[in-house]
């Protein structure tokens, strides 16, 4: 993620306040947010490869803004109070407009093999791929177990953003943020090794 949204943190919490109150808040924050939001549709399709011949990156930022402007508007008890929340919703909304697409492509289940390259956050551990299915849904075991932790990982590996910039979202240090990927990983990969496939 580029350090524009960080410089303008005043405007974005403005806009983020405003979205579903009606007036031009949310187009306004995705035009703000519009190169944040690009690298962040590469990155989720970059890690999602047979998806690609699907859909583009500016077609899933779009499809992501009417869903997101949706659900919002029924769902009165959403609110953005920060960037971390904002963009934890558009991981989801992204991942369910994918999922939907290999849906309607006549598969039950969104087998996706070895699309998903996780590494670990202490850089010396080897990357591994995993199905991104299973991926994800370990991913929402981990959300019900601890968010914190779910969100680091999805903004670090899904999103692909750096340390700094996922601590900073998150609010912590890059060292705590270290730890809770470790301690998240090492969950999730029991989880992965002992789970169904698509359990």
């Amino acid at each position: 993620m580029s350090g524009a949204s960080v410089k303008r943190p005043g405007v974005i919490t403005q806009h983020l306040a405003a979205w579903g109150r009606g007036g031009d808040a949310e187009a306004a924050l995705f035009d703000l947010l519009s190169p944040e939001l690009d690298k962040l549709a590469r990155s989720v399709l970059a890690k999602n490869v047979r998806l690609q011949r699907h859909i583009e990156a500016s077609e899933l930022v779009s499809e992501t803004y009417i869903r997101l402007k949706k659900y919002v508007g029924s769902n009165r008890d959403v609110s953005f109070e920060n960037r971390r929340r904002f963009y934890a919703l558009v991981l989801t909304v992204m991942r369910n407009v994918l999922t939907d697409g290999v849906r309607k492509g006549g598969k039950a289940r969104p087998k996706t093999s070895n699309v998903l390259t996780v590494g670990h956050a202490d850089g010396a551990s080897p990357a591994s791929s995993v199905d991104a299915y299973d991926f994800y849904l370990t991913l929402d075991r981990l959300r019900e177990k601890n968010q914190r932790q779910a969100e680091a990982l999805e903004l670090h590996y899904v999103a692909g953003w750096p340390l700094d910039t996922c601590a900073d979202m998150l609010g912590i240090s890059t060292a705590t943020l270290k730890r809770q990927l470790v301690s998240a990983r090492q969950w999730f990969d029991v989880q992965l090794r002992t789970a169904p496939a698509g359990a």
